[in-house]
């Protein structure tokens, strides 16, 4: 920019500096504005790396959780397996315990009704 300045504000001392003169400040201008474009590609590529890296890290606390709730899911799994063979188990007792005391009345009765014939 300084050198943009400094060439522009020299006099010209014929059409073919003059012409010289243009051209350079033309190329130093856009060269300044293609540099600037680089910086600000550079910060934009800055930036997308940053958040790449963010992405990555999240990503990777994602799987993390992913792969403890599938943890988890297993345990509840098995632990309802477990309390199904459990209430399976327990219907099984209720049932012999339904049997055994039905077995219990029918011997009750039959004590009973054998007094009755031995007292009778």
């Amino acid at each position: 920019q300084r050198l943009v300045r400094e060439i522009a504000s020299r006099p010209a001392t014929s059409a073919r500096e003059e012409e010289e003169r243009i051209l350079r400040v033309t190329l130093e201008r856009e060269r300044n504005e293609h540099l600037s474009k680089v910086r600000d590609l550079e910060d934009q590529i800055g930036r997308s790396t940053n958040d790449n890296k963010r992405l990555t890290r999240e990503l990777a606390d994602l799987n993390a959780e992913v792969e403890r709730l599938r943890r988890l899911q297993s345990e509840i799994s098995r632990l309802d397996e477990q309390r199904n063979e459990g209430l399976a188990r327990e219907e099984q007792l209720r049932a012999q315990l339904r049997q055994s005391e039905s077995r219990l009345t029918d011997k009750t009765r039959e004590k009973e009704e054998l007094e009755l014939r031995y007292q009778s």
